[in-house]
């Protein structure tokens, strides 16, 4: 159990960068200008997505970037030692999984004002896709460790 618990902690604390690297990677989201164009917004609301410590800073001073991405690898590594604990089975990992996606979901419907027409469905597509990496590679884990023991069982039997 702890090996499962410290490999999701490991891989979730490291999926925690994904949001600071896509906004890095990614062009200013915002043009004072012209406003949020398609790609912009896409890109906005995957780094929100991605990066839910930015949430927690919103009505504060603005933190500092080193700041928000310590709080999204505490957050993310909290994150993981919870999902290590029911992730014995891969249907207990598949049910966080599912409520994370309803999670995010629910995020999304909010910056959307709650208005179907408006839901950034690449966005959540694609936020979709990125949190199934962790999950993955606990799942692999998981999975990889089951059959070991069962091996061993049938091989002491």
């Amino acid at each position: 159990m702890k090996k499962r618990v410290l490999l999701s902690v490991v891989a979730f604390s490291a999926f925690s960068l994904f949001g600071p690297l896509i906004q890095a990677t990614c062009l200013p989201a915002y043009n004072p200008s012209r406003g949020y164009g398609y790609i912009g917004r896409q890109a906005f609301e995957l780094v929100v997505l991605a990066w839910p410590a930015i949430m927690l800073s919103i009505g504060k001073d603005p933190p500092s970037r080193f700041n928000l991405i310590k709080d999204n690898l505490i957050l993310f590594a909290t994150f993981g030692a919870l999902v290590g604990i029911p992730a014995k089975r891969a249907t207990g990992l598949v049910a966080t999984y599912v409520v994370t996606c309803v999670l995010l979901s629910g995020l999304e419907a909010w910056f959307s004002g709650f208005h179907i027409t408006h839901l950034n469905w690449l966005a959540l597509g694609a936020a979709f896709l990125l949190y199934a990496i962790p999950f993955g590679v606990v799942l692999r884990y998981t999975q990889g460790s089951s059959k070991e023991l069962t091996a061993t069982t049938h091989r002491t039997s």
